[in-house]
């Protein structure tokens, strides 16, 4: 049986000479993330206040006894008007933080997970109509809210959404950016406002906390201006720069429109890294993936060039997935004592 001191999901045995690559450690700054299985954020809709409830702990709880790498707990709104539905969490208090720790992080850390929140606002006024003062007033949201995710909620990592129609995201399409001051027109003014973000959440979490930043590849449109893929290409150097530790990168299904320059997610992938690699810089690759199995799960970590394959709507349907996928590739990992004899 494996010590009491491995994480969950820890890789103990091996049939094979080599350990497969998906079982392979990664060390994000203070991290040891013990497989490169995360838990996507995913919206549960059952908050009551803006806090977590009963659902969330067993949710969440159940989740971290199965040894995924890590979890990103579902977005939470980093003020009350940043809120998307009423039964969404929120995070900008330290009444709100005290739950998320006693709700969702107190039991993972208690089995040796290594959990994280993705924190997000989803204000509603169009951004062209933000004032100065609105940008200030967002950016201190944020910088609040990261401090209280880590300080008070414990989580070991945030992550900035800057995707699925947020204000970071608005602020970077074409189609939701008609500003003419220095958050609008080429690509490196509307990326300025992520990057504010990007510095205040930098700013006021420990230098050992990784951030993670969530990203869509390309606007979807075919219109002259749109943002494509080699902005967002762009855009992660400059993250990188700013001592980001992990991009989770969404990828736009196309369908038949003719995207400037796009490109499947693989080369993508590896023109990304390419480039990271070219300046010496450091940033993990993280996407939300669909695979079939343990050996497809390890063909994507060695080919794809991403660290982490983050899977969501599979874990829902069946929480015994990492040990799945070590069966797959006959690897023993560390189990919950009171589960090890029956799996």
């Amino acid at each position: 049986m494996p010590g009491t001191g491995s994480s969950l999901g820890e890789l103990v045995g091996c049939a094979n000479a080599q350990a497969p690559s998906l079982f392979t450690p990664l060390k994000i700054k203070s991290l040891t993330v013990p497989n490169r299985i995360g838990v996507s954020p995913m919206c549960m809709n059952s908050a009551v206040d803006s806090k977590p409830t009963n659902f969330h702990q067993v949710h969440y709880g159940a989740l971290a006894l199965r040894g995924p790498g890590l979890i990103i707990v579902e977005c939470s709104a980093v003020s009350p008007d940043g809120i998307n539905s009423s039964r969404d969490l929120g995070l900008w208090d330290e009444m709100t933080a005290k739950h998320h720790y006693s709700s969702i992080v107190e039991f993972a850390h208690q089995h040796r997970g290594v959990i994280g929140c993705q924190l997000g606002s989803f204000k509603s006024p169009p951004i062209d109509h933000w004032s100065s003062e609105d940008i200030r007033a967002s950016v201190d949201d944020w910088a609040k809210s990261s401090k209280l995710a880590v300080e008070v909620a414990r989580y070991d990592f945030v992550e900035i959404q800057g995707s699925y129609g947020s204000p970071a995201q608005n602020f970077l399409f074409s189609a939701t950016n008609h500003r003419q001051d220095c958050y609008g027109g080429p690509p490196s003014n509307r990326m300025r406002y992520l990057l504010d973000l990007a510095r205040s959440v930098k700013a006021n979490v420990d230098r050992q906390v990784p951030i993670f930043m969530r990203l869509t590849d390309c606007e979807k449109s075919e219109e002259e201006g749109a943002w494509t893929q080699r902005d967002t290409i762009d855009l992660c150097l400059v993250l990188a720069q700013l001592g980001i530790d992990v991009v989770d990168i969404v990828f736009t299904y196309k369908r038949d429109l003719k995207l400037e320059g796009y490109l499947p997610r693989k080369q993508f992938l590896q023109e990304l890294r390419h480039r990271l690699d070219g300046r010496g810089l450091k940033l993990n690759l993280a996407s939300p993936t669909r695979v079939n199995d343990g050996l497809d799960a390890e063909n994507t970590i060695k080919d794809s060039g991403l660290d982490l394959i983050l899977i969501g709507k599979k874990f829902l349907k069946d929480p015994t997935l990492v040990s799945a996928f070590a069966s797959d590739l006959e690897v023993e990992i560390s189990q919950p004592v009171q589960y090890h004899w029956g799996l």
